[in-house]
């Protein structure tokens, strides 16, 4: 027999689907949030309770670098990020789709039960494989896997002691097995919204179809520190109900979404990259419709869409647990023909483990000189703040963007607010907030938007969300005023 309360989660589910099929623009891929979400649990990212190094060889961050394996986050998970997805952005786990077990907290693992003293496990088992990793079958209880213990204040000097805590599964050792790392992105997007124009009859849009299919590929010729990382894109077509087979089979849609070199686990970990990506700003969020994302898409290419925005940059940074500092400098902007676009960006900021308390400011300059066309010169700003509070995450930003080309000149800023509550397992609610003192479109007006909605990880690897948002912008300049709302959906699968 099923609980009564496993059968209210489960007809929510089939509430929650049928909605989507039935009705259901904007991709929640944001997931910065979800740093200041794990940051007082160490075991989100490795085995409970691992002792400490130096200071100069720690690699543990708070920042994008802790879960992906560009320093500017966003696509293709590291061994660590996989690790925090399997065992933890889930709200079930299922053996019969392979689903990693569970695992017991510090006092149950072996290194837990036995403090480590010198010959009584194998150097070589030590040092080559790991101690098993105790699993349970039993949830996991989060309390338990947080600094309750003082681990991470013990710091070590002996390798062999070090490692006695690194258990066979945990993401450093997996890292090392292997010179190769591979996943896919998949996202199936429903919506069904109307607009209004100037007080006009609403007009009313439903879309179902593939949004996007992402794949990477990272390869570390040098063991750990170096990497060569290539990802590519394939597009849905929201105007084709045969988008599925043009994104896919014949594949008429898809450009690659980055290209680089990485060098990282250097001392204080340092990292240095160049390539095609795009280069951090703020709190950066892939979700296109958000009303900060437009703006600074508007200001950074002219489009109100710019979520496969690529520049040709060289990076350096480094985020030695607390603080974080990268610069990049900016050669050219690609999918621009003849661009000359050339500048910096920036970001310092810091990330606490007491509740997940975050601080950033970002900084971002280009000119774009066309010579007789004239010069395209770009300036943005950006301070944020987050932090956790029990089940409650919050975060604030703020930007100010300037845009003055030959043709025109447009300045503005926006206050967004982004909050999640978790009310059972990972299943979220969602409440977005964001106003400018512009247009959508940076010129003389006023929009807002606001969001709510839910957002579950069902299983590892399976995302869904489902939100009513509204936006207003009234462009006075154009004399318009355009108000669009509804529901929208999104299925995100992942590996």
């Amino acid at each position: 027999m099923i609980d009564r309360f496993k059968l209210t989660w489960i007809l929510t589910l089939l509430v929650f689907f049928l909605l989507m099929l039935i009705s259901s623009n904007n991709p929640l891929k944001a997931e910065p949030w979800l740093g200041t979400r794990f940051a007082q649990n160490c075991a989100g990212c490795h085995a409970p309770q691992r002792l400490n190094t130096q200071p100069r060889d720690r690699r543990c961050t708070l920042s994008c670098q802790g879960c992906h394996v560009n320093p500017n986050g966003g696509g293709l998970r590291s061994f660590y990020g996989k690790w925090n997805g399997n065992h933890w952005l889930k709200s079930y786990r299922s053996s019969m789709l392979g689903h990693k077990k569970n695992f017991a907290p510090f006092k149950k693992q072996r290194y837990g039960k036995k403090p480590y003293k010198k010959g009584v496990v194998s150097e070589s088992i030590i040092r080559n494989k790991g101690l098993p990793l105790v699993e349970q079958e039993a949830p996991m209880d989060e309390s338990l896997y947080d600094r309750r213990y003082g681990r991470s204040k013990i710091i070590v000097t002996d390798r062999s002691e070090y490692l006695y805590s690194v258990p066979e599964s945990d993401p450093w050792r997996q890292m090392g097995e292997t010179k190769y790392n591979a996943g896919a992105d998949a996202r199936w997007f429903l919506s069904s919204t109307s607009t209004d124009s100037n007080g006009a009859k609403k007009k009313d849009d439903n879309k179902n179809f593939l949004m996007s299919v992402d794949f990477g590929l990272e390869y570390r010729p040098v063991y750990r520190k170096f990497h060569l990382v290539y990802e590519n894109r394939f597009f849905g077509d929201p105007r084709s109900s045969g988008s599925t087979e043009k994104t896919l089979v014949l594949a008429q849609n898809n450009a690659t979404r980055s290209l680089y070199a990485l060098v990282d686990d250097l001392p204080w970990n340092i990292f240095v990259m160049g390539g095609y990506y795009r280069p951090l700003f703020g709190n950066q969020v892939p979700d296109h419709d958000a009303l900060a994302q437009q703006m600074q898409s508007i200001i950074m290419s002219d489009s109100p869409f710019a979520q496969n925005l690529r520049y040709s940059a060289i990076s350096i940074g480094t985020a030695p647990n607390v603080p974080y500092l990268n610069v990049h400098v900016i050669q050219k902007r690609l999918g621009k023909e003849n661009d000359k676009t050339r500048g910096f960006g920036t970001n310092a900021g810091l990330r606490f483990v007491t509740l997940g308390g975050s601080l950033n400011y970002s900084y971002w300059r280009t000119r774009d000189d066309q010579g007789d066309e004239g010069i395209t010169e770009t300036v943005m700003h950006s301070i944020g703040f987050g932090m956790q509070i029990k089940r409650f995450t919050l975060f604030y930003e703020g930007i100010s963007m300037t845009r003055d080309t030959p043709k025109d000149f447009r300045e503005g800023g926006v206050h967004s607010v982004d909050t999640y509550t978790r009310v059972w397992r990972e299943l979220y609610l969602l409440a977005n907030y964001s106003v400018a003192n512009t247009s959508v479109s940076v010129t003389s007006g006023v929009a807002r938007q606001y969001k709510t909605g839910v957002r579950t990880f069902l299983y590892p690897g399976v995302d869904l969300s489902l939100l009513y948002a509204s936006t207003l912008n009234d462009d006075y300049l154009a004399d318009s005023k355009i108000e669009r709302s509804g529901i929208t959906g999104q299925v995100h699968m992942y590996f």
